[in-house]
């Protein structure tokens, strides 16, 4: 699965843009490398929220919302948590 962080425009979404696993902890594992704050995604903080198609980069977005402090990446699809 895709993934990026949410910036101000979509040419700085799409620098951070990466390949990985569509499961949680992937997730979480990007949005640590990225700098958000381990303690933000502990268990059951991350979710996926479908959003919808986004023609101008071929994804079917689904944002990424960390409980608390709202959207803070976009997907290509919907990821596993447990």
């Amino acid at each position: 699965m895709k993934i990026k962080m949410h910036k101000g425009s979509l040419a700085e979404s799409m620098m951070t843009a990466a390949e990985i696993e569509p499961n949680v902890e992937a997730v979480s594992a990007y949005l640590i490398r990225q700098g958000v704050r381990q303690a933000d995604v502990a268990p059951g903080q991350v979710k996926s929220v479908p959003y919808g198609k986004d023609d101008r980069i071929g994804w079917d977005v689904h944002l990424v919302m960390i409980e608390g402090a709202g959207v803070i990446a976009a997907t290509d699809g919907p990821f596993e948590s447990k």
